[in-house]
């Protein structure tokens, strides 16, 4: 492919998506946050908005920093991940979240 037929960064059909961030929390530990985005046409393809907050989890922040989550928390963190993605494209509700039984 040349420059000129590269596709963009974020393709026109992706509208929506899925931002994870990481923040100290009060308590010494680090929230794990995921939040949806949607993308914001004419601004650019990297111009995203945020829309809601979907789900939060306070982790260890040594076991965090050493990656030595347990594999349920890492298998919470994918489980949520793809389900709000899921969601997005079959345009349904929130779904649950980390702490939704």
């Amino acid at each position: 492919m040349t420059p000129q037929e590269t596709q963009p960064f974020f393709p026109e059909e992706a509208r929506e998506g899925v931002v994870a961030t990481l923040k100290r929390a009060e308590s010494g530990r680090i929230r794990l946050t995921l939040d949806d985005v949607s993308h914001q046409p004419g601004i650019g393809v990297t111009a995203w908005r945020h829309d809601r907050l979907f789900t939060h989890k306070d982790f260890d922040a040594e076991s965090l920093r050493s990656m030595k989550l347990s594999r349920e928390d890492l298998a919470l963190i994918g489980e949520n991940l793809v389900i709000r993605l899921l969601a997005q494209i079959e345009g349904k509700s929130l779904g649950r979240g980390y702490e939704a039984p």
